[in-house]
Protein backbone atom coordinates (compact mmCIF):
# COMPACT_ATOMS: atom_id res chain seq x y z
CA UNK A 1 0.00 0.00 0.00
CA UNK A 2 1.03 3.46 -0.97
CA UNK A 3 2.16 5.82 1.66
CA UNK A 4 -0.56 9.01 2.44
CA UNK A 5 2.34 11.38 0.29
CA UNK A 6 2.92 9.13 -2.51
CA UNK A 7 -0.70 8.40 -2.86
CA UNK A 8 -0.95 12.10 -3.09
CA UNK A 9 1.68 12.61 -5.54
CA UNK A 10 0.35 9.51 -7.72
CA UNK A 11 -3.26 11.30 -7.76
CA UNK A 12 -1.41 14.63 -8.66
CA UNK A 13 -0.09 13.17 -11.59
CA UNK A 14 -2.99 11.23 -12.67
CA UNK A 15 -4.76 14.56 -12.52
CA UNK A 16 -2.51 16.16 -14.40
CA UNK A 17 -4.47 19.44 -14.49
CA UNK A 18 -2.74 22.99 -13.64
CA UNK A 19 -1.93 23.77 -9.96
CA UNK A 20 -3.77 27.55 -10.50
CA UNK A 21 -6.82 25.76 -11.85
CA UNK A 22 -6.62 23.30 -8.95
CA UNK A 23 -6.64 25.88 -6.60
CA UNK A 24 -9.29 27.93 -7.81
CA UNK A 25 -11.22 24.93 -7.46
CA UNK A 26 -10.01 24.37 -3.88
CA UNK A 27 -11.26 27.92 -3.40
CA UNK A 28 -14.51 26.86 -4.38
CA UNK A 29 -14.66 24.19 -2.72
CA UNK A 30 -14.12 25.73 0.66
CA UNK A 31 -16.98 28.29 -0.04
CA UNK A 32 -19.46 25.49 -0.99
CA UNK A 33 -18.44 24.50 2.62
CA UNK A 34 -19.27 27.56 4.36
CA UNK A 35 -15.93 29.48 4.75
CA UNK A 36 -15.50 32.95 4.16
CA UNK A 37 -13.33 34.62 1.32
CA UNK A 38 -11.46 35.75 3.79
CA UNK A 39 -10.68 32.30 5.39
CA UNK A 40 -9.91 31.43 1.52
CA UNK A 41 -7.45 34.05 1.12
CA UNK A 42 -5.66 32.69 3.96
CA UNK A 43 -5.85 29.22 3.30
CA UNK A 44 -4.62 30.78 -0.63
CA UNK A 45 -0.75 29.62 -0.19
CA UNK A 46 1.39 26.76 -1.10
CA UNK A 47 -0.03 23.96 0.70
CA UNK A 48 -3.39 24.59 -1.29
CA UNK A 49 -3.02 22.14 -3.99
CA UNK A 50 -1.51 19.55 -1.59
CA UNK A 51 -4.65 20.24 0.56
CA UNK A 52 -7.04 19.75 -2.74
CA UNK A 53 -5.46 16.80 -3.67
CA UNK A 54 -6.07 15.33 0.17
CA UNK A 55 -9.91 15.92 -0.34
CA UNK A 56 -10.13 13.92 -4.00
CA UNK A 57 -8.56 10.98 -2.21
CA UNK A 58 -10.75 11.57 0.68
CA UNK A 59 -13.77 11.71 -1.84
CA UNK A 60 -12.42 8.36 -2.97
CA UNK A 61 -11.90 7.05 0.91
CA UNK A 62 -15.30 7.75 1.77
CA UNK A 63 -16.73 5.63 -1.27
CA UNK A 64 -15.45 2.79 0.88
CA UNK A 65 -13.16 1.95 -1.83
CA UNK A 66 -9.52 0.81 -1.62
CA UNK A 67 -6.39 3.51 -2.26
CA UNK A 68 -6.02 1.41 -5.25
CA UNK A 69 -9.13 3.56 -6.76
CA UNK A 70 -6.58 6.38 -7.52
CA UNK A 71 -4.56 4.35 -9.45
CA UNK A 72 -7.34 3.20 -11.38
CA UNK A 73 -8.79 6.95 -11.84
CA UNK A 74 -5.67 7.54 -13.47
CA UNK A 75 -6.06 4.14 -15.49
CA UNK A 76 -9.93 5.25 -16.52
CA UNK A 77 -8.27 8.74 -17.36
CA UNK A 78 -5.64 6.92 -20.11
CA UNK A 79 -8.58 4.88 -21.13
CA UNK A 80 -10.64 7.67 -22.46
CA UNK A 81 -6.66 8.76 -24.14
CA UNK A 82 -6.21 5.81 -25.84
CA UNK A 83 -9.63 5.70 -27.31
CA UNK A 84 -9.05 9.45 -28.84
CA UNK A 85 -10.56 11.41 -26.41
CA UNK A 86 -8.40 15.08 -25.43
CA UNK A 87 -9.25 14.76 -21.69
CA UNK A 88 -8.42 18.25 -21.73
CA UNK A 89 -9.99 19.70 -24.66
CA UNK A 90 -12.82 22.46 -24.31
CA UNK A 91 -15.33 20.77 -27.15
CA UNK A 92 -17.60 17.77 -26.92
CA UNK A 93 -16.53 14.41 -26.15
CA UNK A 94 -16.59 11.22 -28.58
CA UNK A 95 -19.78 9.76 -27.74
CA UNK A 96 -18.25 6.32 -28.76
CA UNK A 97 -15.38 6.40 -26.61
CA UNK A 98 -17.13 7.40 -23.25
CA UNK A 99 -19.76 4.50 -24.07
CA UNK A 100 -17.21 1.70 -24.39
CA UNK A 101 -16.31 3.00 -20.97
CA UNK A 102 -19.90 3.04 -19.76
CA UNK A 103 -20.29 -0.67 -21.10
CA UNK A 104 -17.40 -2.07 -19.24
CA UNK A 105 -18.75 -0.47 -15.74
CA UNK A 106 -20.52 -3.52 -14.52
CA UNK A 107 -20.48 -2.86 -11.00
CA UNK A 108 -20.90 0.51 -8.46
CA UNK A 109 -16.38 0.33 -8.47
CA UNK A 110 -16.40 1.20 -11.87
CA UNK A 111 -18.98 3.80 -12.05
CA UNK A 112 -17.40 5.45 -8.91
CA UNK A 113 -14.65 5.75 -11.76
CA UNK A 114 -16.21 7.16 -14.21
CA UNK A 115 -18.16 9.36 -12.06
CA UNK A 116 -14.34 10.59 -10.76
CA UNK A 117 -13.07 10.53 -14.59
CA UNK A 118 -15.67 13.21 -15.07
CA UNK A 119 -15.40 15.40 -12.52
CA UNK A 120 -11.42 15.34 -13.53
CA UNK A 121 -12.32 16.56 -16.95
CA UNK A 122 -14.62 19.05 -15.78
CA UNK A 123 -11.60 20.66 -13.57
CA UNK A 124 -9.78 20.56 -16.79
CA UNK A 125 -12.24 23.29 -18.08
CA UNK A 126 -14.24 20.82 -20.17
CA UNK A 127 -17.71 22.11 -20.35
CA UNK A 128 -19.90 19.13 -18.89
CA UNK A 129 -23.31 20.75 -19.75
CA UNK A 130 -22.03 20.30 -23.67
CA UNK A 131 -23.28 17.67 -25.65
CA UNK A 132 -21.91 15.54 -28.34
CA UNK A 133 -22.90 14.46 -31.61
CA UNK A 134 -25.73 12.45 -30.85
CA UNK A 135 -27.03 14.56 -28.34
CA UNK A 136 -26.86 12.65 -25.26
CA UNK A 137 -25.47 15.06 -22.33
CA UNK A 138 -22.42 13.78 -19.84
CA UNK A 139 -24.07 13.59 -16.76
CA UNK A 140 -27.58 12.08 -17.92
CA UNK A 141 -25.64 9.08 -19.31
CA UNK A 142 -24.10 8.56 -15.87
CA UNK A 143 -27.37 9.05 -14.62
CA UNK A 144 -29.04 6.57 -16.30
CA UNK A 145 -26.49 4.10 -15.40
CA UNK A 146 -26.54 4.76 -11.88
CA UNK A 147 -29.62 2.50 -11.67
CA UNK A 148 -31.36 3.68 -8.49
CA UNK A 149 -32.17 6.62 -5.98
CA UNK A 150 -30.02 5.07 -3.42
CA UNK A 151 -27.23 5.07 -5.60
CA UNK A 152 -27.69 8.42 -7.01
CA UNK A 153 -28.03 9.78 -3.61
CA UNK A 154 -24.63 7.99 -2.41
CA UNK A 155 -22.48 9.09 -4.92
CA UNK A 156 -23.67 13.02 -5.25
CA UNK A 157 -22.42 12.81 -1.28
CA UNK A 158 -19.12 11.57 -2.90
CA UNK A 159 -19.22 14.50 -5.34
CA UNK A 160 -17.35 17.74 -3.84
CA UNK A 161 -19.85 19.79 -6.47
CA UNK A 162 -22.87 18.15 -5.66
CA UNK A 163 -25.97 20.28 -5.13
CA UNK A 164 -26.33 20.90 -1.12
CA UNK A 165 -23.98 17.94 -0.41
CA UNK A 166 -25.31 17.99 3.82
CA UNK A 167 -28.82 18.10 3.24
CA UNK A 168 -28.43 15.65 0.17
CA UNK A 169 -26.32 13.18 2.63
CA UNK A 170 -29.33 13.12 5.33
CA UNK A 171 -32.03 12.43 2.49
CA UNK A 172 -29.33 9.35 2.01
CA UNK A 173 -29.63 8.21 5.46
CA UNK A 174 -33.69 8.48 5.84
CA UNK A 175 -35.05 6.30 2.74
CA UNK A 176 -33.99 2.69 2.57
CA UNK A 177 -34.92 2.36 -0.80
CA UNK A 178 -34.78 -1.34 -2.18
CA UNK A 179 -33.37 -2.25 -5.10
CA UNK A 180 -35.39 -4.95 -6.39
CA UNK A 181 -37.90 -2.48 -7.97
CA UNK A 182 -34.76 -1.15 -10.02
CA UNK A 183 -36.07 -1.57 -13.82
CA UNK A 184 -32.80 -2.40 -16.24
CA UNK A 185 -32.26 0.84 -18.40
CA UNK A 186 -33.36 -1.51 -21.43
CA UNK A 187 -36.60 -2.13 -20.28
CA UNK A 188 -36.87 1.61 -18.94
CA UNK A 189 -36.06 3.02 -22.61
CA UNK A 190 -38.38 0.30 -24.21
CA UNK A 191 -41.23 1.23 -21.92
CA UNK A 192 -40.54 5.17 -21.86
CA UNK A 193 -41.65 5.55 -25.45
CA UNK A 194 -44.76 6.63 -24.64
CA UNK A 195 -47.08 8.90 -26.49
CA UNK A 196 -47.12 12.54 -24.90
CA UNK A 197 -50.87 13.02 -26.38
CA UNK A 198 -51.45 10.51 -23.79
CA UNK A 199 -51.37 12.68 -20.67
CA UNK A 200 -53.05 11.12 -17.52
CA UNK A 201 -52.37 13.84 -15.14
CA UNK A 202 -49.77 16.67 -14.43
CA UNK A 203 -49.39 18.35 -10.53
CA UNK A 204 -46.47 19.66 -8.69
CA UNK A 205 -44.88 16.54 -7.77
CA UNK A 206 -44.79 15.57 -11.87
CA UNK A 207 -46.42 14.59 -15.32
CA UNK A 208 -48.42 11.42 -15.41
CA UNK A 209 -48.54 9.61 -18.67
CA UNK A 210 -50.06 6.21 -20.18
CA UNK A 211 -47.64 3.51 -21.35
CA UNK A 212 -46.93 -0.13 -21.45
CA UNK A 213 -44.55 -2.22 -19.35
CA UNK A 214 -43.80 -5.44 -19.77
CA UNK A 215 -47.10 -5.98 -21.88
CA UNK A 216 -48.85 -4.14 -19.22
CA UNK A 217 -50.82 -0.99 -18.88
CA UNK A 218 -49.22 1.14 -16.81
CA UNK A 219 -48.62 4.95 -15.76
CA UNK A 220 -45.54 6.17 -15.74
CA UNK A 221 -45.05 9.24 -13.71
CA UNK A 222 -41.91 11.22 -14.61
CA UNK A 223 -40.31 13.97 -11.72
CA UNK A 224 -37.85 16.22 -12.86
CA UNK A 225 -34.76 16.42 -10.39
CA UNK A 226 -32.62 19.74 -11.48
CA UNK A 227 -35.32 22.12 -11.92
CA UNK A 228 -33.01 24.28 -9.98
CA UNK A 229 -30.41 24.00 -7.51
CA UNK A 230 -32.72 25.20 -4.77
CA UNK A 231 -35.34 22.31 -5.52
CA UNK A 232 -33.00 19.33 -6.33
CA UNK A 233 -33.41 17.95 -2.59
CA UNK A 234 -36.89 18.38 -1.72
CA UNK A 235 -37.13 16.84 -5.26
CA UNK A 236 -35.41 13.87 -5.18
CA UNK A 237 -36.32 13.56 -1.10
CA UNK A 238 -39.98 13.48 -1.79
CA UNK A 239 -39.21 10.73 -4.90
CA UNK A 240 -37.38 8.35 -2.59
CA UNK A 241 -39.89 8.90 -0.20
CA UNK A 242 -42.78 7.73 -2.48
CA UNK A 243 -40.68 5.11 -3.81
CA UNK A 244 -40.47 3.78 -0.16
CA UNK A 245 -44.06 3.73 0.54
CA UNK A 246 -44.79 2.52 -2.50
CA UNK A 247 -42.74 -0.49 -2.20
CA UNK A 248 -43.72 -1.19 1.21
CA UNK A 249 -47.66 -0.91 0.84
CA UNK A 250 -47.07 -3.04 -2.57
CA UNK A 251 -45.33 -5.96 -1.47
CA UNK A 252 -47.82 -6.24 1.74
CA UNK A 253 -50.81 -6.12 -0.76
CA UNK A 254 -52.23 -3.73 0.69
CA UNK A 255 -55.93 -3.01 -0.47
CA UNK A 256 -57.17 0.50 -2.47
CA UNK A 257 -53.54 1.57 -2.54
CA UNK A 258 -52.29 2.02 -6.29
CA UNK A 259 -50.04 -0.71 -7.35
CA UNK A 260 -46.01 -0.05 -7.77
CA UNK A 261 -43.84 -1.58 -10.36
CA UNK A 262 -40.85 -0.26 -10.66
CA UNK A 263 -38.76 2.58 -11.22
CA UNK A 264 -35.69 4.11 -13.05
CA UNK A 265 -33.11 7.04 -12.92
CA UNK A 266 -32.51 8.33 -16.81
CA UNK A 267 -31.27 11.97 -17.83
CA UNK A 268 -32.27 13.53 -14.61
CA UNK A 269 -35.22 12.54 -14.34
CA UNK A 270 -36.76 9.93 -11.70
CA UNK A 271 -39.50 7.28 -13.41
CA UNK A 272 -42.18 5.70 -11.66
CA UNK A 273 -43.79 3.29 -13.22
CA UNK A 274 -47.65 2.20 -11.32
CA UNK A 275 -50.50 0.67 -11.97
CA UNK A 276 -53.08 2.00 -14.65
CA UNK A 277 -56.45 2.93 -13.45
CA UNK A 278 -58.46 2.98 -16.50
CA UNK A 279 -61.18 5.01 -15.24
CA UNK A 280 -59.16 8.21 -14.26
CA UNK A 281 -58.97 10.44 -11.20
CA UNK A 282 -62.20 10.94 -9.22
CA UNK A 283 -62.00 14.54 -9.78
CA UNK A 284 -62.47 13.62 -13.47
CA UNK A 285 -65.28 10.95 -12.71
CA UNK A 286 -67.25 13.81 -11.07
CA UNK A 287 -67.09 15.92 -14.21
CA UNK A 288 -67.55 12.97 -16.99
CA UNK A 289 -70.83 11.26 -15.18
CA UNK A 290 -74.15 12.12 -13.36
CA UNK A 291 -74.55 12.18 -9.82
CA UNK A 292 -75.31 8.36 -8.55
CA UNK A 293 -77.90 7.80 -6.30
CA UNK A 294 -76.86 6.43 -2.95
CA UNK A 295 -79.15 3.52 -3.20
CA UNK A 296 -80.42 0.43 -1.24
CA UNK A 297 -77.11 -0.83 -0.59
CA UNK A 298 -77.68 -4.04 -1.51
CA UNK A 299 -76.40 -3.56 -5.07
CA UNK A 300 -73.16 -1.84 -3.86
CA UNK A 301 -73.94 1.35 -4.50
CA UNK A 302 -70.80 3.78 -6.14
CA UNK A 303 -71.10 6.36 -3.24
CA UNK A 304 -71.12 3.74 -0.94
CA UNK A 305 -68.54 2.05 -2.42
CA UNK A 306 -66.52 4.64 -2.81
CA UNK A 307 -66.47 5.60 0.64
CA UNK A 308 -65.52 2.56 2.22
CA UNK A 309 -62.73 1.65 -0.53
CA UNK A 310 -61.24 5.10 0.25
CA UNK A 311 -61.31 5.01 4.17
CA UNK A 312 -59.94 0.91 3.40
CA UNK A 313 -56.67 2.60 1.88
CA UNK A 314 -56.92 5.14 4.72
CA UNK A 315 -57.12 2.50 7.54
CA UNK A 316 -54.31 0.47 6.12
CA UNK A 317 -51.95 3.64 5.59
CA UNK A 318 -52.36 4.45 9.27
CA UNK A 319 -51.51 0.90 10.33
CA UNK A 320 -48.14 1.44 8.19
CA UNK A 321 -47.76 4.66 10.37
CA UNK A 322 -47.83 6.71 7.18
CA UNK A 323 -49.46 10.24 7.09
CA UNK A 324 -51.03 10.79 4.01
CA UNK A 325 -51.34 14.86 4.08
CA UNK A 326 -52.89 15.26 1.04
CA UNK A 327 -55.76 13.34 0.31
CA UNK A 328 -58.04 14.66 -2.00
CA UNK A 329 -60.40 13.50 -5.25
CA UNK A 330 -57.33 14.26 -7.46
CA UNK A 331 -55.50 11.94 -5.89
CA UNK A 332 -57.78 9.04 -5.89
CA UNK A 333 -57.98 6.78 -9.06
CA UNK A 334 -60.52 4.57 -10.12
CA UNK A 335 -60.06 1.30 -11.73
CA UNK A 336 -62.07 -2.10 -12.06
CA UNK A 337 -62.54 -3.99 -9.03
CA UNK A 338 -60.08 -7.25 -9.75
CA UNK A 339 -62.40 -9.52 -7.21
CA UNK A 340 -65.13 -8.66 -9.17
CA UNK A 341 -64.87 -6.65 -13.11
CA UNK A 342 -68.22 -5.42 -13.19
CA UNK A 343 -67.56 -2.92 -10.47
CA UNK A 344 -65.31 0.09 -9.94
CA UNK A 345 -62.61 -0.03 -7.16
CA UNK A 346 -60.83 3.49 -5.50
CA UNK A 347 -57.08 3.51 -4.84
CA UNK A 348 -55.08 6.15 -3.52
CA UNK A 349 -52.06 7.62 -5.36
CA UNK A 350 -49.10 10.10 -4.61
CA UNK A 351 -47.56 9.70 -1.40
CA UNK A 352 -44.48 12.52 -2.22
CA UNK A 353 -46.44 15.10 0.64
CA UNK A 354 -46.97 11.68 2.97
CA UNK A 355 -45.21 11.42 5.85
CA UNK A 356 -43.99 9.01 8.90
CA UNK A 357 -45.86 9.49 11.87
CA UNK A 358 -43.63 10.48 14.81
CA UNK A 359 -41.67 12.71 13.01
CA UNK A 360 -41.93 16.41 13.97
CA UNK A 361 -44.01 18.36 11.70
CA UNK A 362 -43.47 21.77 12.11
CA UNK A 363 -45.01 23.01 8.58
CA UNK A 364 -48.28 21.34 6.92
CA UNK A 365 -48.72 19.82 3.71
CA UNK A 366 -52.12 19.15 1.86
CA UNK A 367 -54.68 21.09 -0.62
CA UNK A 368 -56.24 24.23 1.38
CA UNK A 369 -60.27 22.63 0.54
CA UNK A 370 -59.46 19.60 2.42
CA UNK A 371 -56.83 20.49 4.89
CA UNK A 372 -57.90 20.35 8.66
CA UNK A 373 -57.45 23.51 10.89
CA UNK A 374 -54.87 21.70 12.94
CA UNK A 375 -52.92 21.14 10.18
CA UNK A 376 -52.35 24.86 9.85
CA UNK A 377 -51.39 25.13 13.19
CA UNK A 378 -49.83 22.43 14.97
CA UNK A 379 -49.16 19.94 11.26
CA UNK A 380 -50.57 16.71 9.70
CA UNK A 381 -51.75 13.55 11.51
CA UNK A 382 -53.46 10.81 11.78
CA UNK A 383 -56.45 12.52 12.56
CA UNK A 384 -55.95 15.42 10.19
CA UNK A 385 -55.96 12.35 7.57
CA UNK A 386 -59.57 11.50 8.86
CA UNK A 387 -60.67 14.94 8.78
CA UNK A 388 -59.50 15.47 4.67
CA UNK A 389 -61.62 11.77 4.58
CA UNK A 390 -64.75 13.52 5.66
CA UNK A 391 -64.32 16.24 3.12
CA UNK A 392 -63.86 13.79 0.15
CA UNK A 393 -66.81 11.82 1.54
CA UNK A 394 -68.69 15.23 1.25
CA UNK A 395 -67.81 15.47 -2.12
CA UNK A 396 -68.57 12.23 -3.13
CA UNK A 397 -72.32 13.13 -1.58
CA UNK A 398 -72.80 16.85 -3.62
CA UNK A 399 -70.78 15.02 -6.82
CA UNK A 400 -68.11 17.84 -6.37
CA UNK A 401 -64.61 18.40 -6.96
CA UNK A 402 -64.61 20.87 -4.83
CA UNK A 403 -67.67 20.39 -1.70
CA UNK A 404 -69.68 23.42 -0.63
CA UNK A 405 -69.65 24.32 3.19
CA UNK A 406 -73.19 25.89 4.58
CA UNK A 407 -73.56 29.03 2.66
CA UNK A 408 -69.88 29.10 0.96
CA UNK A 409 -69.07 27.55 -1.72
CA UNK A 410 -65.28 27.91 -3.85
CA UNK A 411 -66.46 31.04 -5.61
CA UNK A 412 -66.77 32.92 -2.31
CA UNK A 413 -63.09 32.54 -2.06
CA UNK A 414 -62.37 33.86 -5.63
CA UNK A 415 -61.12 37.18 -6.53
CA UNK A 416 -60.07 38.30 -9.80
CA UNK A 417 -59.96 34.85 -10.81
CA UNK A 418 -57.41 34.23 -7.85
CA UNK A 419 -58.21 32.12 -4.48
CA UNK A 420 -57.89 34.26 -1.22
CA UNK A 421 -56.63 31.64 0.73
CA UNK A 422 -56.10 33.80 3.76
CA UNK A 423 -59.26 34.35 4.32
CA UNK A 424 -60.49 30.71 4.03
CA UNK A 425 -57.84 29.90 6.46
CA UNK A 426 -59.18 32.33 8.71
CA UNK A 427 -62.49 30.96 8.26
CA UNK A 428 -61.47 27.20 8.19
CA UNK A 429 -59.37 27.56 12.16
CA UNK A 430 -62.44 29.66 13.17
CA UNK A 431 -65.22 26.73 12.78
CA UNK A 432 -67.14 28.46 10.00
CA UNK A 433 -66.75 26.32 6.89
CA UNK A 434 -69.78 23.61 8.25
CA UNK A 435 -70.42 20.70 5.89
CA UNK A 436 -73.56 20.99 3.22
CA UNK A 437 -75.00 17.66 3.43
CA UNK A 438 -77.06 16.74 0.87
CA UNK A 439 -81.03 15.37 2.07
CA UNK A 440 -81.07 12.02 0.05
CA UNK A 441 -77.38 11.39 2.31
CA UNK A 442 -77.97 8.10 4.44
CA UNK A 443 -78.46 9.51 8.11
CA UNK A 444 -75.01 6.91 8.86
CA UNK A 445 -72.82 9.07 6.26
CA UNK A 446 -74.12 11.93 7.35
CA UNK A 447 -73.12 11.42 11.07
CA UNK A 448 -69.54 10.45 9.91
CA UNK A 449 -69.12 13.67 7.90
CA UNK A 450 -70.12 15.46 10.49
CA UNK A 451 -67.79 13.92 13.21
CA UNK A 452 -64.63 14.00 11.06
CA UNK A 453 -65.68 17.80 10.42
CA UNK A 454 -64.80 18.24 14.46
CA UNK A 455 -62.41 21.38 14.71
CA UNK A 456 -60.95 19.49 17.56
CA UNK A 457 -59.26 16.46 16.52
CA UNK A 458 -59.40 14.91 19.39
CA UNK A 459 -63.31 14.71 18.75
CA UNK A 460 -63.07 12.84 15.25
CA UNK A 461 -63.08 9.04 14.78
CA UNK A 462 -60.16 6.81 14.16
CA UNK A 463 -59.97 4.74 11.06
CA UNK A 464 -60.31 1.79 12.61
CA UNK A 465 -63.43 2.54 13.86
CA UNK A 466 -65.20 4.22 11.05
CA UNK A 467 -64.00 1.54 9.30
CA UNK A 468 -66.13 -0.97 11.83
CA UNK A 469 -69.26 1.05 11.62
CA UNK A 470 -69.50 1.18 7.83
CA UNK A 471 -69.55 -2.18 7.66
CA UNK A 472 -71.88 -2.76 9.84
CA UNK A 473 -73.93 0.04 8.40
CA UNK A 474 -73.73 -1.86 5.23
CA UNK A 475 -74.80 -4.89 6.70
CA UNK A 476 -77.56 -3.84 8.63
CA UNK A 477 -78.92 -2.35 5.01
CA UNK A 478 -78.47 -5.30 3.24
CA UNK A 479 -80.07 -6.79 6.28
CA UNK A 480 -83.38 -4.31 6.04
CA UNK A 481 -83.37 -4.82 2.28
CA UNK A 482 -83.33 -8.38 2.15
CA UNK A 483 -86.13 -8.57 4.47
CA UNK A 484 -88.31 -5.29 2.66
CA UNK A 485 -88.07 -7.59 -0.51
CA UNK A 486 -88.99 -11.36 1.35
CA UNK A 487 -92.42 -8.99 2.65
CA UNK A 488 -92.81 -7.90 -1.56
CA UNK A 489 -92.94 -11.39 -2.66
CA UNK A 490 -94.98 -12.68 0.36
CA UNK A 491 -97.27 -9.73 -1.00
CA UNK A 492 -97.22 -10.39 -4.24
CA UNK A 493 -97.51 -14.36 -3.75
CA UNK A 494 -100.95 -13.21 -2.15
CA UNK A 495 -102.23 -10.91 -5.35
Amino acid sequence: MHSKNNADQELTAHLNVSPARMQMEYIQHLVRQGASLKDCRNRNNDTALHQLVRHYRSVVLDSGLSESVAAQFGKAIQYLQEQGVDVHAKNSFQYSALQILLNTAVNGISAVIIELTLIFIKNASVNLAETNDQGLNLFEIITSHAGSPTWLIEKLQQLPSAYRLEETAKIGRSYAIEADDCLDLEAFMQAAEYDKQRLLGKGRGGTVYYTRLHGQDVALKTTSLVNNNSSFTKSIQRSCKEIAFLQALTKAQVPNIIGFKGYCIHHWHIHLFMEYAEFGSLKAYYEKYPRPDWGRFSDRSLPFQLAQDILTGVYWVHKFNIILCDLKPENIVLTRDPASPNEICAKLIDFELSQKTGLSLNCWAGTYWFIAPDALCDGNSKKSDIYSYGRVLLSIAQWKPHPDFVGKSLADYKKNGKLQWERFGEDLVNGRLQPDIPLDTPPEIAMIIRETSASNPKDRPSAPALKSRLNAFFWQSKEKKEAEDADLLSWCSLQ
